[in-house]
């Protein structure tokens, strides 16, 4: 038997033979002797997970015995733990390969074949010279370097190239003071993958510019496109773009060119750029990751990996900032890989699925006889933090909760949490909330703040909200800094429902100081010793170098931890490249990813029409690559901890839930999310629970209820009404059911009010067993009213042209709106914020927020509109006329009723955004003390730091 002579050019590869192609001969009689017998026949499963195919090389750890397998086109080889195959997958598929007898030969074939030489790696189709692959090294003392010179200047390096027994490539050259390591492994179907080790050999010097480059020649190249930080473009030079949001990513994700009929593609994988010692701190170096660049000269394309460059507009941030030129330290090493993929017929889709699964997440679990390999995440595990300690304290600048401890993010108040059983009823009804949501984690943020309580008692604490999330079937994710034994105490404590320890949120950001690798091993040993099971890590903002940092510090860490914000909504498409970074990077250093934080920034200013929209953009960006296993949203709710007036920015308010935990707009998206990117046998999807809103009439509601059957079988429900926090919840309708699959059940639910019965949003719930499963439906009930105000609180810094009872005489009965104007300060922003959310707690109604420009017809033709900041920020206020006032009282802020064509206006305004916030927080305080949800109802309020009682603490804001 015999192949046709386009079938005899192959080099010998990881598998034995370079291609792979459609016939495996075990022997010259048959294939059936070549697959091991026995139910115990070592088997590798792989899944592709994404929505695209893929065909394509893989290399993944797998704990199988040594030895071939395969099954049908696709062919594996594991050699000590190692995993490499070739193989082709459509969309959502997988392949179950078989390990072959040690003894039969696995003869493969393929188109491609690549031959090395001392300058040039050689590459092959069918035997036909297709392209020529030279690698060089660019170096050039001080901080002038650029892509440019590196590319003129291009020399070939002479790499002695040897041939190991699994058929890879390996080759060593020295010079410049640096030792590049090569090992290259090719795939008949198509690929040469290639990764480089640059070690600093010579002594740490001062500034200077280091790249390694890939120059590929092919013919007749057309059709060049790239991928730059997500975005495509025409043409085969990377652009000169320049956007915040490039802190975190690398350049090109890839390029592609046709050559004659082939099409060509380069991909490569996301490496952690080398830290650098600034001021006794390990810092970032260049840029968060080597640099991927593009040039193209014709036929030739230059694949640039910049290590250490320029890097002028991040340099410029005071926070995250970076040092361009990096000095090398003598003795590290960069770990860089790239692949070169040729196809003659590429499916659609071919570049981003190459992206995906070279650059992006896979993993295997299992060992002994069966491994699974995910190519992208299967589903991914949802969490949000949850921390009452801290978001249930108020701050209103002039009155706060007594106790506070900082007016920043995110101080406490141990006099408020010596109380924390008042709040018992709210904790139970947000953790209801946040397993109907869909979240199987909850995380508790920065829990070293209840260190400065006795002891005993914030253990008593984290029993209750412990237990209480194991009852509900969800998991706990620890941040918390030390000391050791507090740590040690936790872990041993929650074993077994505390999955995650986070040491030291965010420590990763500013670098690592000299002191820090010994606490953190101290505290990770605590943790492993209390809980041996959890996994501890480390968090950074995808400047990954500092995990680099530390495994050559000897710090351990389980699980690389990273928080990302999206700022603004321009560059969207940048963030599949971040999410893909991190998740690649800890898939090729053997570790899982978190994505312990995440949401957006600077979208506040925007209506909320438009900015679920864009949100809904940002968490599809994020989520379709299947780059993480673990996502946190941050935060459950909107809150009033943070003082607005130190610690206000304009980036904000992206919480999913507002203070009186009706959900935004944008909790329907997160919400989808889950239901789409979360696991497939979760209750929440196999059997989803609705509740319609509903209002009270008195102290009485109904609502009304449909569960549906997902699964593919009858399933026998049981269900039970759930409310806490004033309110009590009776099944109107049976406790019992039978629910074919497909089908639908409907039912009641009454509600009662109890004690004070204040108006307000009180929130239900539905659980329904089956299967061993709880899935939980949650309503949302109005008691609707206008705020009860009290006597005035500011005195004179606050002036009612109309008399203090004006605000009495408003009709909040109406259609409810707060609008800031179009150049408000943040100051005056916050404000508006502050006071929208507390007053739909106060009300029981939805109340709109936006600018001015943005308000609706339906509210300004009759509803109340609520207009915030001064004459010359809002224009509306403007027109209005009450300059003369304003003028006549500077720093004194007023409040005024006006009302024109059935429209009423109540406008808080000021000479300047202090004055405003005066007129603002008078109104609240005029009638939150006694509101439903406040926390001043309980705890009362004391001076804050506009009367001169500032509790400490600078502004910040995290990435």
């Amino acid at each position: 038997m015999g192949f046709a002579p386009a079938e005899r050019f192959v080099i010998k590869t990881a598998y034995g033979l370079a291609g792979l192609g459609k016939f495996a001969l075990c022997s010259a009689i048959a294939l059936a002797p070549c697959i091991l017998s026995g139910q115990n026949s070592p088997t590798l499963t792989i899944r592709n997970n994404h929505d695209i195919p893929f065909a394509g090389a893989i290399e993944v750890a797998a704990g199988l015995p040594d030895g071939n397998y395969r099954q049908g086109n696709s062919i594996a080889r594991v050699t000590g733990g190692v995993a490499r195959a070739y193989l082709s997958l459509k969309a959502k598929d997988s392949v179950r390969l078989r390990r072959v007898s040690d003894d039969a030969p696995v003869v493969a074939h393929g188109a491609f074949a690549v031959s090395p030489g001392p300058s040039a790696i050689t590459l092959r189709w069918n035997g036909v010279e297709i392209g020529r692959l030279e690698l060089g090294l660019a170096f050039s003392s001080g901080a002038t370097g650029s892509v440019e010179d590196a590319v003129r200047s291009f020399q070939p390096l002479a790499i002695a190239w040897t041939t190991d027994s699994d058929g890879v490539l390996r080759g060593i050259t020295r010079g410049d003071g640096y030792e590049i390591r090569f090992s290259a492994i090719s795939f008949g179907g198509g690929t040469l993958d290639l990764k480089s080790r640059v070690t600093r050999t010579g002594p740490t010097g001062g500034t200077a510019y280091l790249a390694l480059i890939r120059r590929l020649t092919t013919a007749r190249v057309s059709d060049e496109r790239l991928r730059f930080n997500g975005r495509e473009f025409s043409g085969g030079d990377s652009p000169t773009l320049w956007d915040r949001d490039f802190w975190y990513t690398r350049g090109v994700d890839w390029s592609r060119w046709r050559s004659g009929r082939l099409s060509f593609l380069s991909v490569n994988g996301f490496t952690p750029a080398p830290t650098t010692l600034r001021d006794s701190v390990w810092a970032v170096g260049s840029h968060f990751y080597v640099w991927e660049k593009t040039r193209q000269r014709g036929d030739t394309m230059y694949l640039v990996s910049e290590i250490a460059g320029p890097n002028p507009d991040q340099a410029k941030s005071g926070y995250m900032g970076v040092t361009p030129y990096a000095a090398f330290p003598q003795g590290d090493t960069v770990s860089l890989k790239s692949r070169i993929a040729v196809s003659a017929s590429p499916d659609k889709g071919w570049e981003e699925s190459q992206l995906r699964v070279f650059a992006g997440y896979r993993a295997s679990t299992g060992t002994g006889s069966n491994v699974s390999v995910d190519l992208g995440v299967k589903s991914v595990v949802f969490g949000t933090s949850y921390f009452p300690y801290s978001t249930l304290a108020e701050n209103f600048d002039y009155y706060r909760t007594p106790g506070l401890s900082s007016e920043n993010f995110w101080p406490v108040s141990t006099v408020m949490w010596a109380g924390w059983r008042n709040y018992v009823p709210r904790m139970r009804t947000d953790l209801h909330i946040i397993r109907a949501m869909g979240f199987e984690v909850v995380r508790l943020h920065h829990l070293e703040l209840l260190t400065g309580m006795e002891r005993n008692e914030a253990l008593a604490f984290l029993d209750f909200f412990i237990g209480q999330t194991r009852e509900l079937g969800m998991h706990v994710m620890i941040d918390t800094e030390g000391p050791p034994d507090w740590v040690r105490t936790l872990a041993s404590r929650y074993r077994g429902t505390v999955t995650r320890f986070e040491l030291e949120n965010e420590n990763l950001i500013p670098g690592i100081r000299p002191s820090q690798p010994d606490r953190w091993r101290a505290l990770y040993a605590a943790a492993k010793s209390g809980a041996p099971g959890a996994q501890v890590f480390l968090t950074g903002a995808g400047n990954n170098g500092m995990f680099e940092r530390l495994r050559s510090l000897g710090v351990p860490f389980d699980r690389v931890g990273l928080h990302a914000y999206k700022h603004g909504p321009q560059w969207k498409e940048a963030y599949s490249s971040h999410v893909l970074g991190s998740s690649g990077y800890a898939t090729d250093i053997g570790k899982p990813m978190t994505l312990g934080e995440f949401n957006w920034k600077d979208l506040t200013r925007m209506p909320p029409e438009m900015r679920v929209g864009e949100v809904a953009t940002i968490y599809e960006t994020v989520l379709a690559p299947r780059a993480i296993p673990e996502f946190f949203e941050f935060q459950f709710q909107e809150s009033l901890t943070f003082n607005p007036s130190v610690a206000g920015s304009n980036s904000r308010h992206y919480e999913t839930l507002a203070l009186d935990r009706r959900p935004k707009p944008e909790a329907a998206v997160l919400m989808r999310a889950i239901r789409e990117y979360g696991r497939p046998d979760a209750a929440v999807s196999r059997l989803p629970v609705s509740i319609g809103e509903t209002q009270f009439s008195g102290d009485q509601a109904t609502a009304s209820f449909t569960v549906t059957n997902r699964t593919s079988h009858t399933v026998r429900l049981r269900l039970r009404a759930v409310a806490y926090d004033g309110l009590m919840s009776t099944l109107l309708s049976p406790g019992t059911a039978t629910l074919r699959p497909g089908s639908s059940l409907s039912g009641r639910i009454g509600l009662a009010l109890l004690g004070d019965m204040r108006v307000g949003t009180y929130h239900h719930f539905l659980d329904v067993s089956f299967d061993g499963k709880h899935s939980y439906g949650w309503g949302v009930a109005s008691k609707r009213g206008a705020p009860e105000f009290g006597p005035t609180v500011l005195g004179d810094r606050v002036f009612y042209p109309q008399g203090a009872e004006v605000v009495g005489r408003a009709d909040w009965s109406r259609s409810l709106t707060v609008a800031f104007g179009a150049t408000a300060s943040v100051l005056e922003l916050e404000s508006a914020y502050q006071l929208a959310t507390t007053l739909q707690s106060a009300t029981g109604r939805a109340v709109r927020i936006s600018s001015v420009a943005d308000i609706p017809d339906s509210i300004s033709k009759n509803g109340l509109v609520i207009l915030v900041g001064t004459p010359a920020s809002n224009s509306l206020i403007s027109a209005a006329d009450i300059s003369r006032a304003v003028s006549a009282r500077p720093g004194t802020g007023i409040i005024t009723l006006g009302e024109s064509n059935g429209v009423q206006v109540l406008m808080l305004s000021g000479e300047n955004p202090k004055a405003v916030q005066a007129a603002v927080v008078e109104l609240e305080l005029r009638y939150w003390p006694g509101a439903k949800d406040a926390t001043m109802r309980i705890t009362g309020m004391e001076k804050g730091a506009a009367l001169g009682h500032r509790a400490g603490g600078a502004a910040v804001d995290p990435p």
